[in-house]
């Protein structure tokens, strides 16, 4: 996440031995994310796309994997009724349809709504 995540915070507070490192690199205040969104957050160079779900318990608030300056989709404004947890984004048709449908093109664009059904 972009913003990090209230989880890792609640998992590095709860001792985490599982991955303490990214308890505490993802943690929403962390010494590791706080340069990345207090300057420039997509810098010149590569054009940034963030995809996001409301759904996800993972990334929490769910919005934190928005970009300023990115092409933000929420999975759910291209999708209405999309449901798809974290685990789900990468393995889930809709959204391998929408990142093709995004990066196909050339330069990133809007996802077309054809990408859903």
């Amino acid at each position: 996440p972009h913003h990090g995540t209230d989880l890792a915070a609640l998992a590095g507070s709860r001792g985490s031995k599982a991955c303490p490192a990214a308890s505490s690199q993802r943690a929403t205040d962390s010494d590791q994310l706080r340069p990345w969104y207090a300057a420039d957050e997509s810098p010149a160079g590569p054009m940034w796309v963030a995809l996001w779900t409301e759904d996800d318990a993972t990334v929490v608030p769910a919005d934190s994997g928005s970009l300023e300056g990115a092409l933000a989709i929420r999975l759910q404004a291209v999708c209405p009724g999309l449901d798809v947890a974290h685990a789900d984004v990468p393995r889930t048709p809709a959204v391998i349809a929408i990142v093709t449908d995004v990066l196909g093109r050339g330069a990133p664009t809007e996802p077309s709504g054809s990408v859903c059904s």
